[in-house]
């Protein structure tokens, strides 16, 4: 079996790519690049009137170091309260980034077993078995519903979920809540990573159960949806008894004055997705029925809310579709059954008008399906 240390990050799926935007060659679907412009908002113009601002003013927040809000909950928590209709009983602790808490947390797995349900993003299963040396128990996910009785025998130290799921239907908030329940009758902790879930409504997250329970850490970002990822801003919500535990092992200071400004400002908006996920789901049933006609319907899944198609790993199917002048990707996932990285193929699916006329260009005529061999 594959030992961790040479288990690959995430991040390694973008080594060797063509490029990250589209040129006269390919049309790059390897990921997400117009999202943008769908939001409720001209969000470029709104992060360029916080920079006004700042330059205007003498630059404040880049001259400010956060001794006096080391976790940026002072300038984020506010935010993050409002935009999830949360009341008290929780905190907020900022990092540099998703990844940066990812790592951190990691920590929170010594000391016991930790679970990891379904086919998750695969940087935080590989970085606790880096530092406990002891591989995650992965639980997978069947026809049945999600194993409630086996996530209760595992008596995990940490439960690890994604929500939501690329490859698989997530649990419902409600169900977030009934894990909570059961692992924390030992003591355990549940770990949601919902660096996806920005493509959802509000009402979606498991924030909004944080207060309710004791034993709650949910990771959100700007970069997904917002595509803000430069701003390096992610955000932990932790049941309030989690606090201490959460802020002994992320370090302070990790996100930047500058940072928690602006990304303050944008969740003061409030939910501006809710236009980026109604065109999402009308080019995504276009897409999915272009690839239907060129014979590759049975082979692709998707999930809701998501900007993404996914095939299981034949290397034949991007192969084809780079002959066609379409980019994807092999999307790196830790697999719960086997408990090592695996991985997909992944179409991100074109969203501004242009680009969806480019890829049923690209594909051509149902009968070109007989030369993708």
């Amino acid at each position: 079996m594959e030992s961790a240390g040479n288990m690959p990050l995430a991040v390694s799926s973008y080594a060797g790519l063509h490029g990250l935007a589209d040129d006269d060659k390919f049309l790059n679907l390897a990921w997400t690049i117009d999202e943008q412009a769908y939001l409720g908002i001209d969000l470029p113009a709104l992060v360029a009137e916080e920079l006004t601002r700042e330059v205007s003013g003498g630059t404040p927040s880049i001259s400010t170091y956060g001794v006096d809000d080391p976790y940026g909950e002072a300038r984020l928590g506010p935010a993050v309260a409002r935009f999830f209709g949360t009341p008290d009983g929780f905190s907020v602790t900022c990092g540099a980034g998703v990844n940066s808490l990812l790592y951190a947390l990691a920590h929170l797995a010594h000391g016991g077993t930790t679970v990891v349900v379904g086919n998750v993003y695969p940087d935080l299963p590989v970085w606790i078995e880096r530092l406990t040396a002891i591989r995650p128990v992965g639980i997978q996910l069947g026809q049945g519903g999600w194993p409630i009785a086996d996530i209760e025998a595992a008596k995990a130290r940490l439960v690890v979920l994604e929500r939501p799921m690329l490859t698989a239907t997530a649990a419902s908030v409600e169900m977030v809540q009934d894990i909570c329940s059961i692992v924390a009758k030992h003591g355990g902790i549940v770990l949601v990573d919902e660096s996806y879930a920005n493509y959802c409504p509000p009402s979606y997250s498991a924030c909004t159960v944080s207060h309710a329970v004791t034993n709650l850490v949910v990771l959100r970002g700007l970069s997904k949806a917002y595509w803000l990822g430069g701003l390096r801003l992610g955000y932990c919500v932790a049941s309030e008894p989690l606090t201490h535990q959460v802020r002994a092992l992320v370090p302070p200071m990790l996100a930047s004055s500058l940072s928690l400004t602006i990304g303050r400002r944008v969740l003061e908006q409030g939910d501006i997705g809710w236009p980026l996920r109604t065109r999402i789901e009308t080019a995504k049933v276009e897409v999915i029925d272009r690839l239907a006609q060129v014979g590759l319907g049975k082979d692709a899944w998707t999930a809701p809310f998501l900007p993404y198609v996914a095939f299981s790993d034949r290397r034949d199917i991007l192969g084809w579709l780079e002959r066609c002048g379409i980019l994807g990707k092999r999307q790196l996932f830790w697999d719960a059954g086997s408990a090592t990285i695996m991985g997909c193929q992944r179409l991100s699916i074109p969203l501004a008008p242009h680009r969806l006329a480019r890829f049923h260009k690209s594909i051509g005529s149902p009968e070109r399906q007989n030369r993708r061999g």
